[in-house]
């Protein structure tokens, strides 16, 4: 009798995990077409903010994405002026947003900074669940 109900306890936390994995959410990816100039502007301006030490990890993952969609343009001998389509998360994109708001740049700079917000504002309406 023990044994069955051993193994009736172990189905059921068995059952338990399997619905609990499959209920988990995918993150969400978002698809924003940048300018290049605009990610390099991004890059440049994240780099003029002051972090605290529990915002290094998230920063450095926002830095090494953009920088990665920079490497990747560049790779494909984009110029400047040219669109790249990029693939990032909507956490990483709300973070990146975030890290922006908090950076210092000059009024000539503000078209750059519009551009980059609403490329990723405009990749959250593609968005289907």
């Amino acid at each position: 009798m023990k044994k069955l109900l051993f193994f009736l306890v172990v189905i059921s936390f068995s059952s338990l995990n399997l619905l609990s994995k499959q209920n988990q959410e995918q993150p969400i990816i978002l698809k924003p077409v940048f300018i290049v100039e605009d990610i390099s502007f991004a890059i440049n301006s994240m780099n003029s903010i002051e972090i605290t030490g529990t915002e290094v990890e998230v920063f450095l993952n926002c830095k090494n994405s953009l920088t990665a969609f920079l490497q990747s343009a560049q790779k494909r001998n984009k110029t400047v002026k040219d669109t790249i389509h990029c693939e990032i998360t909507l956490t990483t994109a709300q973070n990146i947003a975030n890290f922006l708001d908090r950076a210092k740049f000059s009024a000539s700079q503000a078209e750059q900074f519009k551009r980059f917000i609403d490329a990723l504002v405009e990749s959250t309406k593609n968005y289907k669940p």
